[in-house]
């Protein structure tokens, strides 16, 4: 490692973390196909519509999911329910990039503007976060953990109009999880940067049903190791 970048290690302990991958593979394909009708266009909600509903995700990152679904040779129950992310030997996994659009956001509210005061004095401190923030790895693995599933009534609007479905979704309860920021050595983003935004993600989670009280965690360790 040269001297272009500081290293830091971060543990958390998550309360309860819920998975965001749809298990079925005709909902990710349908997606892409969606995005592929129409080149260049950006895809809507109406083309998230058409496509079944699949999640809004980069083609790239679509096409990585939909070959992990297709490795991970899913049970009918899982092909019906949200899921982790399978890492070649299967074991449940949380994606780093969630982790840097989770840093992303944060740094959106807490960051300062031209026009505003922000908690940070840092001027458009998610664009600086996004060029000088990174997080190693693919993915985490979720260690030592019993992964559970649950069901609810949910609303959602369709292109027929509002619908009662059944949602389902993997998830997993005090699960402890290490990851490492990289960050350029040019002093715009400091350690207590990092300790803030940690702090502010604490408490509005992070994976899926952030909105539900999911994803809120302790953060137990945060120290340079290079």
């Amino acid at each position: 490692m040269t001297t272009l970048w500081y290293e830091y290690q971060v543990k958390i302990r998550v309360d309860r973390l819920v998975g965001g991958i749809p298990g079925n593979p005709h909902l990710i394909q349908a997606w892409l196909e969606a995005g592929r009708a129409a080149p260049g266009a950006e895809k809507t909600a109406a083309t998230v519509a058409a496509s079944g509903g699949a999640l809004s995700l980069p083609d790239p990152v679509a096409e990585d999911v939909l070959a992990m679904l297709e490795r991970a040779d899913l049970d009918p129950e899982e092909t019906h329910t949200c899921i982790f992310y399978r890492d070649p030997e299967g074991h449940p996994c949380y994606e780093c990039r969630c982790f840097k659009a989770a840093f992303k956001e944060a740094a959106n509210v807490l960051g300062s503007s031209t026009k505003r005061q922000g908690l940070l004095e840092v001027i458009n401190l998610r664009s600086k976060l996004a060029e000088r923030v990174f997080v190693v790895g693919r993915y985490v693995r979720l260690e030592n953990v019993q992964v559970m599933r649950f069901e609810k009534p949910i609303s959602v609007m369709t292109m027929q109009g509002p619908r009662t479905s059944i949602k389902r979704a993997e998830y997993v309860e005090d699960v402890e999880m290490d990851f490492t920021l990289r960050v350029l050595r040019d002093n715009l983003i400091t350690l207590e940067h990092i300790r803030t935004i940690l702090d502010y993600m604490s408490v509005g989670g992070i994976g899926s049903d952030r909105s539900q009280g999911a994803g809120t965690f302790t953060l137990l360790d945060l120290r340079q190791t290079a």
